[in-house]
């Protein structure tokens, strides 16, 4: 009969389960936790829909960017989870939508179609274009433990 108590070379499998499990602990519960982030941008008193928004870290980094939706709410996710590491962030909100759109070049949903052309349409800036960069939006946020949600207040002049 077998002796299941130790493998071919003398250890016991419960010690080897053991280190391998410290091993999995230790890559993945270390470092620091993200927070939640969420919050509203609203533009002279309005909510803002379908805005672009980023947050970039103040000490350099990759920035990471959410949209607004109808009721001009956010929440910040990551490829590592929902919210953002410990730390003060630039922020940079922006809306470009497009002008002279004929309407007969929209889907019945009114999306544009894969094949659409776009030529002979403008941009129009929806929000200034101030708050489109980091050096010039005047918007920053430090996150912490506890904090509240995100409230962006934008004004046109």
């Amino acid at each position: 009969m077998p002796n299941y108590t130790t493998t071919h070379d003398g250890h016991r499998p419960s010690m080897l389960i053991t280190v391998l499990g410290l091993m999995l602990l230790a890559a993945t519960g270390c470092g620091p936790r993200l927070i939640p982030v969420d919050g509203v941008v609203r533009l002279d008193g309005n909510v803002l829909s379908e805005a672009f928004v980023a947050f970039t870290p103040s000490e350099g980094g990759r920035p990471i960017s959410t949209v607004t939706d109808d009721a001009g709410g956010f929440a910040v996710s990551t490829d590592r989870g929902d919210g953002l590491l410990p730390g003060k962030y630039r922020i940079a909100v922006s809306k470009v939508a497009l002008a002279d759109v004929p309407p007969e070049s929209l889907s019945e949903d009114g999306l544009m179609p894969a094949d659409f052309d776009p030529s002979g349409m403008t941009e129009k800036w929806v929000t200034p274009k101030r708050y489109a960069k980091l050096s010039t939006s005047g918007l920053e946020v430090e996150v912490k433990s506890g904090m509240d949600p995100v409230e962006l207040e934008l004004v046109s002049k």
